[in-house]
């Protein structure tokens, strides 16, 4: 995928991926992007990758990250906004990006904000060995980050600010957190419990 692209239809990627840097995404209200295969999306600092609304406040639903097949995935230098959640194939995502059972991932130097209705403006479940390092949210509807049942999570560099919930919650999840600041969280900023 590369140049400026406007999507009005939920889409499902069952090959491999490969987003290009500079490349934008405009996403209709509710549109959501499935991944059922590897994703490479690596924009750089001076030209990163933008996934936005097509249409001002008309909140688009959600990036997932689906599968054993995404194994290995990468997004770096990606900038998320405007986003939600919804109802993909049966399966409610509730973070406009949404990671779902998948291992080896590396989240690196990328920004969300602005998220309407969902609970979570990142959600992570059932997965493995994810590294995130250098992010940035805020306008946070809910929960900042939401970490479920995963194993082997490196979050290092990390600011999440203004979150109207958690600004970084965990169930049933072993983590490791390093260099982050939570500010203006209005419930906890980092919430550790449920066997986590």
């Amino acid at each position: 995928l590369s140049g400026d692209i406007y999507i009005d239809e939920t889409k499902i990627f069952k090959e491999k991926v490969l987003i290009e840097p500079g490349t934008n995404l405009f996403l209709k209200k509710g549109i959501s992007l499935i991944f059922k295969n590897k994703l490479i999306a690596n924009g750089t600092t001076s030209n990163p990758i933008n996934i936005k609304q097509s249409e001002k406040n008309n909140y688009w639903g959600s990036i997932l990250l689906l599968g054993n097949k995404t194994k290995n995935s990468e997004l770096k230098n990606v900038n998320f906004e405007g986003g939600s959640g919804g109802w993909i194939e049966n399966i409610r995502t509730i973070g406009m990006l949404s990671i779902h059972n998948s291992e080896d991932i590396v989240i690196e130097n990328i920004s969300l904000k602005n998220n309407s209705t969902y609970d979570d403006t990142m959600h992570i479940v059932y997965s493995n060995n994810i590294k995130i390092n250098n992010l940035k949210m805020a306008q946070i509807n809910s929960d900042g980050i939401d970490i479920d049942i995963s194993k082997n999570i490196e979050i290092d560099n990390i600011l999440i600010n203004s979150a109207k919930n958690d600004c970084l919650d965990f169930m049933q999840t072993e983590a490791t957190i390093k260099n982050s600041s939570f500010q203006n969280c209005s419930d906890k900023g980092v919430s550790v419990g449920e066997s986590s």
